[in-house]
């Protein structure tokens, strides 16, 4: 039934006058813009095969993303398909709960999988929501996220030879990936014996794409793509320093110094245990770069840790002298997370910052009740309390550690409920919008949970997903709005860490593109994120790392949810006869007649 609605519309698009009404079963669209893109992939006999993608975005819409494919697809594939709606609608500052997004993918291959249609999608996306031409010449394979990143595949010279057997000149490939290693089995004889062997060859894919025609282009993410196949940037090249609000630098380096003393303080007991003595020295050394460094959110995060660190030396030495009992830290640590619940369920945010400090309190406070529940699940319970389980030989202390954790993330989350009380309350918060954003969340990080395992395990990365699952069941089951989205952006950040950590290979370039968008998408909507640029700033230490590529990830979500609750989520595209400017770099876009009537602000 989609196939069938997305074909009506695509007929609809090229029929339909620019400013016309739209219907198509049952719904009703004042105006449908429509991207043809080729899509390249391996089939089972591993030779590489072009296929059809059809994008069709129509306004006005519920969010909705519809998928056909011939043949039927795998739950990568759809996954694919809604994250590349929103990495689009982000990256062009459009709502996507206001538009209807259609996929039609027509191939060879015996089944559509895999994540590598994913760029192609996002880009016809975004072509698609700001009305330009869509090129033929281009083919395009890698990983879409919600940070609007792309990922890693594999089969790219399968795929290279394919585009350029189908006429394409230019082909868009992950960034790290020009030099690509695949495996081929070789057949050796040695007498009578045959041996087959899987061997590394390694191919230079520009200089192939050279011998065969096509330009060969890495890409780190969606704005790259874009600029690759129109020339034009949505991103400013050197966007301006991030400068986080006064009030959240001058809180977090009192809580960073209050944190990391108090860590100091608890691990420079005389522990008697080995246990207890190592974490107590990491505990200090965490707690002294917490207080050297001069990255205001690293330097808190190091402080968070110190203090884990430290009360896990505590319980441990605690348990292992006075018969593995911790009782104590379960009773704190329950009345700590029962008292901070209870904080937040009647915080009442008026601006937009309050809302994200308090949003940020609930993220925090569910990976608190994560380690919690975790932790009491391993230990043995009795009628004297609890203690650490035990053979004959070892003592388990991984439930002490996640107790520590618990405490330490409600420290952590405690700090960003008292900041939201610092923060100004305006622009003010929309609680219609905030409602409407927490559900389009849910949504994505329920997308972002499924896309993610399926890639693990199709992959065998080791991607640990558990508080992402219980950061997804507490956003379902949560009767508050905030809460919802805070444990949804969490959620959508862990999968997005997780495969960041396990893929992405250029680092460099895609935490500075992730960064850049953070800023862009702040500046967009007045400056209302305190978090994002916060975030990046803590991504500008040398050399670039996993843990600063994350945070720009984090930053981008943060500065998206900052934008939607504030109303202004940003450039729309071009209006009808060129009269619009492209987000974030106000270049004017070149007349076009046929371009459909704008989003309305």
């Amino acid at each position: 039934m989609a196939r069938a609605v997305a074909s009506l519309l695509l007929v609809l698009a090229l029929l339909a006058p620019a400013a016309g009404l739209g219907s198509s079963a049952g719904f009703e669209y004042e105006w449908v813009r429509s991207c043809n893109a080729t899509i390249v992939a391996v089939s089972g006999s591993g030779e590489g095969v072009t296929g059809i993608l059809r994008v069709t975005v129509a306004y006005p819409g519920r969010g909705r993303v519809f998928i056909s494919t011939s043949p039927a697809s795998m739950v990568d594939t759809q996954g694919s398909a809604r994250l590349a709606a929103f990495a689009a609608s982000l990256l062009a500052g459009v709502d996507p709960a206001r538009l209807d997004f259609y996929y039609e993918i027509e191939t060879d291959s015996i089944i559509v999988g895999g994540p590598s249609a994913g760029l192609p999608m996002a880009l016809a996306t975004l072509l698609a929501i700001l009305g330009r031409d869509c090129p033929g010449s281009v083919a395009a394979t890698g990983m879409i996220q919600a940070d609007t990143s792309i990922g890693p595949v594999g089969g790219l010279r399968e795929k290279l030879e394919a585009a350029a057997a189908a006429g394409k000149k230019l082909f868009l490939v992950p960034a790290g990936q020009t030099v690509y290693t695949y495996y081929e089995t070789v057949t050796r004889r040695i007498g009578p014996f045959i041996y087959r062997e899987r061997v590394p060859v390694t191919v230079n894919l520009t200089r192939l794409g050279a011998q065969l025609g096509v330009r060969v282009v890495p890409v780190a993410s969606l704005a790259d793509a874009y600029r690759a196949v129109t020339g034009e940037s949505l991103l400013p090249t050197a966007p301006a320093r991030p400068v986080p609000p006064g009030w959240l630098v001058q809180s977090l380096h009192a809580f960073t110094a209050s944190t990391a003393h108090r860590a100091l303080n608890i691990s420079s007991a005389p522990y008697k245990t080995g246990p207890a003595r190592e974490l107590a020295g990491e505990a200090r050394e965490l707690a002294g770069r917490a207080l050297a460094a001069n990255n205001t959110y690293e330097s808190a995060l190091l402080s968070v840790r110190a203090l884990s660190d430290a009360l896990a030396a505590e319980i441990i030495e605690h348990a292992l002298t006075s018969g593995l009992d911790v009782t104590p830290w379960v009773e704190a640590a329950n009345h700590t997370l029962q008292s901070l619940y209870s904080r937040l369920e009647n915080a009442s945010p008026a601006g937009v910052q309050q809302a994200e400090a308090l949003a940020r309190a609930w993220a925090l406070m569910g990976l608190a009740s994560y380690e919690y529940t975790s932790a009491v699940s391993q230990l043995e319970a009795g009628e004297g309390g609890y203690r650490l389980p035990s053979s004959f030989f070892t003592v388990d202390i991984d439930p002490a550690i996640g107790l520590a954790r618990a405490l330490a993330e409600a420290e952590w989350a405690s700090y960003w409920l008292n900041a939201s009380l610092l923060a100004p309350s305006s622009p003010p918060l929309s609680p219609d919008r905030l409602a409407q954003v927490s559900r389009l969340l849910l949504e994505d990080a329920r997308t972002a949970l499924a896309y993610t395992s399926t890639l693990a395990q199709e992959s065998g990365a080791s991607i640990d997903l558990g508080a992402a699952e219980w950061l997804v069941e507490q956003a379902v089951l949560a009767d508050n709005d905030l809460a919802r989205a805070g444990f949804s952006i969490e959620a959508v950040s862990i999968c997005t860490g997780g495969i960041h950590e396990a893929f992405t290979l250029d680092v460099a370039s895609t935490t500075a593109s992730l960064s850049t968008l953070a800023l862009v998408l702040e500046a967009r909507t007045g400056n209302a994120s305190a978090i994002a640029p916060l975030l990046v700033e803590s991504t500008l230490s040398e050399p670039p790392s996993k843990e600063g590529l994350q945070a720009a990830s984090k930053a981008v979500l943060y500065a998206w949810l900052a934008g939607e609750l504030a109303g202004s989520p940003g450039g729309a595209p071009p209006q009808a006869g060129g009269g619009g400017s492209l987000p974030a770099t106000g270049r004017q876009a070149a007349p076009n007649p046929a371009y459909p009537p704008a989003l309305p602000g």
